[in-house]
């Protein structure tokens, strides 16, 4: 009788021992699912972040214009640009310099650049507040700095250019 006995027991023991394998695979994807759910938690509350830093600063914005309008200036115009690198700098100078709208090409050309790096520089630059004007002709993309921000800044000195 001991025998069988000892039998059942390692079978019940065997049995036992895969249900807990089982329970802990299961508890070890319920897991990995609460981690993949916190790391895009934590993603989403820095874009809202960003996105809140931002709307705190157009609402500055808003508000600054509001006292313009409220003091009777006839035009407003309002650039907060944020500093830019050196060869943001070298890109907006170009930009700025010229007469006519560029392609990114032409522009590469003018500041011996990559296209690549020109549209990221341009990207970067919008990013920053400097109003950037894109035109599709004849597809083609062709980038220039707004009329009235290049007046200001020629008065201003806007953009902090040395």
């Amino acid at each position: 009788m001991g025998f069988i006995q000892n039998l059942l027991s390692k079978g019940i023991l065997e049995t036992i021992s895969g249900n807990f394998r089982r329970v802990e695979g299961e508890l070890n994807d319920h897991l990995e699912g609460i981690n993949a759910n916190t790391n895009e938690i934590q993603s989403l509350y820095e874009v809202l972040t960003d996105i809140e830093g931002k709307i705190d600063k157009l609402a500055s914005r808003v508000d600054n214009l509001q006292v313009k309008i409220e003091q009777g200036s006839e035009k407003v115009i309002d650039f907060l640009i944020e500093p830019l690198t050196s060869s943001e700098k070298k890109v907006f100078l170009a930009l700025y310099t010229s007469s006519d709208a560029m392609t990114y090409k032409q522009l590469s050309e003018k500041v011996d650049m990559q296209e690549i790096m020109i549209q990221e520089y341009l990207t970067s630059l919008i990013a920053k507040g400097v109003p950037v004007s894109k035109k599709y002709q004849n597809n083609m993309i062709f980038v220039s700095i707004d009329k009235d921000f290049k007046e200001a800044q020629a008065k201003e000195n806007i953009v902090k250019i040395n």
